[in-house]
């Protein structure tokens, strides 16, 4: 019996933790790291193109020395330091939002966590499930900085998905929509179950 019950708090722990890391996943999302959008040389490049034309067929030396000089003009030189300043500003920008990501969704698994163990200690006379959810809170907050730098990771990895040509089938967001319905189901289940077959008063 006490194997039983063990069991079932490490499940309901494990369940409900999933649970509420897909539920604050979709509510509040990790900005996209794209440091490719940053890119500005398609400035200086028109630049280019504005004063040569684009190359006709062939080698065309006339092109090609236009371009040289393009190149070797203060214009060009000012438009690349200008380009670079901006491709940082923009990667700046982009780190910022990864470290305000990371500290917001630290709190908001951090206090998650800590609302789930009051709530087991407020439930621990019904010790299998007052533990699962002590437990919860427990293994959230300890992994809410992993949870969040996975959470970069998989919207990095979707930016790359869409621009290799977009996925088929299902979204990510849905996906993650069935994923929380799927825990929130499995989540309740093992609490009832619970509560009926191990932590029922004269059991």
């Amino acid at each position: 019996m006490e194997l039983a019950k063990f069991i079932a708090a490490l499940s309901i722990a494990l369940f409900a933790s999933f649970f509420v890391v897909e539920i604050l996943s979709l509510a509040y999302k990790s900005p996209e790291m794209s440091y490719g959008s940053c890119s500005s040389t398609a400035l200086c490049t028109s630049l280019i193109e504005t004063q040569c034309g684009k190359a006709s067929g062939g080698y065309d030396s006339k092109y090609y020395d236009c371009q040289s000089r393009v190149y070797s003009s203060d214009a060009y030189q000012q438009c690349t330091q200008d380009a670079q300043k901006t491709q940082d500003s923009c990667q700046k920008n982009l780190s910022s939002q990864f470290q305000n990501y990371q500290v917001v969704s630290f709190l908001l698994y951090g206090l998650t966590g800590v609302l789930f163990i009051i709530i087991g200690f407020l439930m621990l006379g019904y010790r299998s499930i007052g533990s699962g959810l002590l437990l919860g809170g427990v293994f959230i907050i300890l992994c809410s900085g992993y949870i969040s730098l996975f959470s970069t990771l998989t919207s990095a990895s979707s930016l790359f998905s869409g621009l290799l040509g977009g996925t088929t089938g299902i979204s990510l967001q849905t996906f993650q929509i069935m994923r929380a319905i799927l825990y929130f189901i499995v989540t309740v289940l093992l609490i009832v179950m619970t509560y009926l077959r191990l932590d029922k008063p004269g059991l």
